[in-house]
């Protein structure tokens, strides 16, 4: 998995290049996403749009725009 922060203040980042997803959850009273990757957590604060781009029924990328309009693109090898 790859995941990359686009936004207008702080410019396009790529946060890790390659790295295994392990697990995903959804906070609702925190309204915030978790993306549990080998060695790291992932939070994406108050989801605002959630996006996914599949091919033949397999995910290819997922974008969320957060409470900051940061775009969080997150693609899958």
């Amino acid at each position: 998995m790859r995941i990359e922060v686009l936004g207008a203040l702080l410019g396009d980042q790529v946060l890790v290049k390659s790295v295994s997803l392990l697990g995903v959850t959804y906070e609702a009273k925190e309204e915030r996403i978790e993306l549990m990757l080998k060695g790291i957590t992932h939070v994406i604060d108050k989801p605002r749009k959630v996006s996914v781009q599949e091919d033949d029924g397999v995910v290819r990328a997922i974008e969320v725009v957060d409470g900051d309009e940061r775009h969080q693109l997150l693609t899958f090898n």
